[in-house]
């Protein structure tokens, strides 16, 4: 079955961030729900009869051409006037994303995306040019996976972290156990969903329901080889990256001088791979200390990436492992004190807590 969760909080709580924010950018790891709570918003908006359009953009950016061309066709009549015949398709898309309807709201999903049009020739710094045309035209809401490198290179964006899923809203969607599939899930949308509809679908616990949707076949499982994929293939240094995750699902919370002695390299060199992967959201660092941001991609890391099949009994242990070591979830707002950006699975990120 499909399990529905509405997040009526989050999307009015997001409503009332665009009352006075033009441009809103929210982020959240792979499987955080930011593009279904953006097609929420764009229908709720649509509802009203305001003039709006919603373009996912990971589909449509291949060239400056087709996403001049997409663009056109599926937001054209809020977009300003079509550019003289031997404009640039990209700077003629800038001109009119700057001259769109004052009145209407762009939904973007996977903004980011747009920085594959770099490769293009005579096409520089494309997402730069593209934030900023969107900025000085009218309402916008924006996605993206990369909370750690869109807020360092764009400060001056308003970014919200969606908040987790909390046992409140699971247990108000029907969820049984909602509390142990909110801390066994990580508040994450994705894993949150998937232990949910096991349980409706029989499995006695979330633990027979984990160790189920962790093996072969699994949707979690799927989930997590598929993130693990596309986020390394994102990175820079590609086999350097999976040995310092290798270290980090072993145990987590180690300093870069930990990490630094485990991976055999100097710690320089270490600092770059761990930079790189928080390029890339996959690990979080706190008190100079290091982490996956979704804990249950550790777990299927300790799983899988052990050079040979893994057991029943092999998963069933890992996941008795995970959820004996649970904390219960703490609900985070999308508007906290600490700091304009907030970390999706751990508390909100200081400055001095960046890799420079």
């Amino acid at each position: 079955m499909r399990f529905d969760l509405p997040r009526t909080g989050v999307l009015a709580a997001i409503g009332r961030e665009l009352g006075s924010t033009p441009v809103l950018l929210l982020v959240a790891p792979r499987g955080g729900g930011k593009s279904h709570l953006l097609k929420r918003l764009f229908d709720e908006t649509r509802a009203r009869g305001a003039p709006s359009a919603l373009v996912q953009l990971e589909p449509v950016s291949g060239s400056p051409e087709m996403l001049d061309s997409e663009l056109s066709r599926l937001a054209g009549p809020i977009l300003g006037r079509v550019a003289a015949s031997g404009t640039p398709a990209f700077d003629s898309l800038l001109r009119r994303l700057k001259d769109r309807r004052p009145s209407a709201t762009l939904f973007l999903d996977d903004v980011t995306e747009i920085r594959t049009l770099s490769y293009y020739p005579g096409v520089e710094e494309p997402l730069d040019k593209f934030l900023a045309a969107v900025e000085s035209g009218g309402r916008a809401v924006l996605t993206s996976r990369f909370s750690y490198w869109m807020a360092r290179r764009f400060p001056e964006l308003t970014v919200r972290s969606i908040p987790r899923v909390s046992a409140a809203e699971l247990a108000e969607a029907g969820a049984s156990e909602a509390e142990l599939i909110a801390s066994a899930s990580a508040g994450i949308t994705v894993h949150a969903v998937s232990l949910a509809e096991s349980l409706e679908d029989g499995a006695g616990s979330v633990a027979i329901a984990l160790a189920q949707e962790l093996s072969p076949g699994g949707r979690i499982e799927a989930e997590c080889r598929a993130t693990l994929s596309e986020l390394l293939h994102r990175a820079r240094g590609y086999g350097a990256c999976k040995t310092v995750l290798h270290v980090l699902s072993d145990q987590e919370g180690l300093k870069l001088t930990e990490v630094a002695r485990r991976v055999d390299r100097t710690p320089g060199a270490t600092r770059d791979y761990l930079r790189w992967l928080e390029e890339v959201d996959l690990i979080a660092v706190r008190e100079k200390r290091f982490y996956f941001v979704d804990p249950v991609l550790r777990v299927w890391s300790r799983i899988y990436a052990r050079g040979t099949p893994p057991g029943a009994d092999d998963i069933r242990r890992e996941v008795e492992g995970y959820l004996e070591g649970l904390t219960p979830l703490t609900p985070l707002p999308m508007n906290a004190p600490e700091d304009k950006v907030l970390a999706f699975t751990l508390p909100a990120p200081r400055r001095e807590d960046f890799i420079d």
